[in-house]
């Protein structure tokens, strides 16, 4: 034996101490086992989320001469007639698995693989699954029926067990995982919940224009609000937009399903990891949602919702239910929160909607972050502990989360005022707008585009003086132009002065005024005003 921890004892004793100890089974006693039992040396079962689970372990090293009783077609017909014990998921029965285990010396040769080689039921649609080993204690080695000869895993870890020392008393003592109380109330959500709902309230109620709905905000006030938008984050530098975006919602209907989702995971991970742990794991998903978002969507996108942290949230909760111990509320956890990913990542679920704004950027980054958070959780929760260690490090993140969010409510105050002094969205046709700049002109004396247009319609009528007081005074709207505007349309503006002042034959200052933006006009006609007049070199 090798480093054994009961003298006397055969590896299939101490492997049957393994499973019970380290893998959750139990001695299996259900009527319908009987045929199993007599045809081996020890029976055990365990339930979860992956149904019923037998082993059946031959004992090859006290008795040489035995071999597993039963055929193929008899194991199965045991593995059928244990189906209404498996329990079942989503309204779906789920699989029996028996494995077959023959341990002892030299088991590992061709009569045996061959005599075993059928035992093998598998595949998504059996029910009736059934698989061999052969352990050889003498070699070290280990065999299997499985696919592909279990070289992706299995095998490698039974031959390491076979190997290593054996596990003394005290590490094969039965443990017992423990589990906070799952009814408690679950705080934290019903808090996130009303936190999302006052702020879509403002969104509604402090809009900036007129939209089609009543709870629709406009695409001005979501930016407003602090909505992700690739060039005020990369180019403008507004980081803080990664924090407040997961805070807004896009209509009513939108709010409502994060919402309903929201309480339908809170309501269970909550209570099971703690609010602390829970405020860690949304922070986190939902600022990975954000950088996700950012690096997949187009860049004129406006960014809103708290679904990337939502998804996280079920993605967590998938990783942390292996940490229950097997049975019905495992089940149903891991049932919850696969029902949840599903339509979160699949575009397919919701091809059907012409014109989906489904931002899958963001659940995709949500859900990954949010199952490294769920490792996370798992490496801070021993068994003896009912909810996971450093639960004050979620608190910190999650604190840290939301005092940005909160922190930008400066920057975003003044934002709203700016954006309070610009003109609705302009009609695209350009005569509309010369028709209508007058009056803008006097209702938005600080929109640089109400300028630009004004100058356009003075530059036709041959006022080239009247056309250069309004880019210069488009010109030093400078908080504006930085915050709300591209750089491309700073340099159309700067472009433009050059070619006035060129036609107005002050040709040293022109050339002078579109020095800076010589190969920075993106607009092919104001680019052509510069080549004509030979403005930029």
């Amino acid at each position: 034996m090798h480093g054994s921890a009961a003298p006397g004892e055969t590896f299939a004793a101490y492997f049957a101490r393994y499973l019970i100890a380290r893998r959750g089974y139990a001695a299996g006693t259900q009527p319908e086992l009987q045929p199993l039992a007599r045809a081996c040396d020890q029976v055990l079962v365990r339930t979860g989320g992956a149904g019923l689970e037998i082993a059946a372990i031959v004992d090859r090293e006290a008795d040489p001469e035995r071999s597993f009783g039963l055929s193929a077609e008899e194991t199965a017909a045991v593995a059928q007639a244990c189906r209404p014990r498996a329990g079942r998921a989503a309204r779906a029965g789920l699989p029996v698995t028996i494995t077959v285990y023959e341990i002892g010396p030299g088991v590992v040769d061709l009569p045996n693989m061959a005599r075993l080689a059928p035992y093998r039921r598998e595949g998504l649609s059996s029910k009736s699954v059934l698989r061999a080993w052969l352990l050889d204690t003498e070699t070290r080695q280990a065999w299997t029926n499985m696919a592909f000869g279990g070289r992706f895993g299995p095998r490698r870890a039974m031959e390491r067990l076979l190997g290593a020392p054996r596990l003394d008393e005290a590490r094969l003592a039965p443990r017992r995982r423990e589990i906070a109380d799952r009814r408690r109330a679950p705080v934290l959500t019903f808090a996130l919940i009303a936190l999302l709902a006052a702020i879509f309230a403002g969104e509604a109620g402090l809009g900036l224009d007129r939209t089609a709905g009543l709870l629709t905000p406009s695409l001005r006030t979501l930016q407003a609000f602090g909505g992700l938008s690739y060039p005020l984050v990369v180019d403008g530098g507004q980081w803080w937009r990664l924090f407040t975006a997961p805070l807004l919602h896009a209509d009513a209907v939108h709010i409502f399903f994060n919402v309903l989702a929201l309480f339908l995971i809170g309501r269970v991970l909550e209570p099971l990891i703690g609010w602390r742990w829970m405020a860690g794991v949304f922070a986190i998903s939902a600022l990975g949602g954000s950088l996700a978002s950012l690096a997949v969507n187009p860049h004129d996108l406006i960014g809103v919702g708290a679904s990337g942290g939502i998804v996280g949230l079920f993605a967590a909760g998938l990783i942390a239910s292996f940490r229950m111990p097997a049975g019905v509320l495992r089940s149903r956890l891991q049932a919850r929160t696969v029902y949840g990913l599903l339509p979160a990542l699949l575009p397919f679920f919701n091809a059907a909607r012409e014109g989906s704004r489904i931002d899958y950027g963001a659940h995709a980054g949500g859900a990954a972050a949010g199952a490294a958070m769920g490792l996370v959780l798992l490496a801070l929760w021993p068994g003896y502990r009912p909810r996971p260690r450093w639960a004050n490090a979620g608190a910190a993140l999650g604190a840290l989360f939301f005092a940005v969010a909160a922190g930008a409510a400066v920057p975003l105050a003044e934002g709203y005022r700016r954006q309070g002094l610009l003109a609705a969205d302009w009609p695209a046709d350009i005569k509309a707008q010369i028709a209508e700049a007058p009056a803008a002109e006097a209702r938005y004396p600080h929109d640089p585009r109400v300028r630009f247009v004004r100058a356009l319609m003075l530059s036709q009528a041959g006022d080239r003086a009247g056309a250069e007081a309004q880019l210069r005074a488009a010109l030093a709207e400078k908080e504006i132009l930085r915050n709300d505007f591209t750089p491309e349309f700073e340099a159309n503006l700067t472009a433009f002065l050059a070619a006035i002042l060129y036609e107005e034959g002050r040709t040293d200052e022109a050339a002078k005024t579109a020095k800076p933006v010589c190969g920075a006009v993106a607009t092919r006609y104001f680019a052509d005003l510069l080549a004509q007049r030979r403005l930029c070199p």
